[in-house]
């Protein structure tokens, strides 16, 4: 497993933290993942493929928000 902080902008609240969580969470090979709105973060543990990770950060930018980075 790896783990990868990402800086997304866009979150205002936790429902938008839950939304973020939701996109990842529904991508196979992601393990688990945690979005707070304060400090404009998505850790996410995956199973260490790039693809995954790359899926996730698009799943982010389909749920309306900007993945920096």
């Amino acid at each position: 497993m790896a783990t990868e902080k990402l800086i997304v902008t866009g979150m205002k609240c936790p429902k938008c933290e839950a939304r973020a969580v939701k996109a990842c969470m529904s991508l196979e090979g992601v393990e688990s993942a945690t979005a707070n709105h304060e400090t404009n973060t998505v850790e996410l543990t995956y199973s260490g493929d790039a693809a995954v990770l790359e899926a996730a950060k698009a799943a982010i930018v389909n749920a309306g928000y900007t993945v920096e980075g």
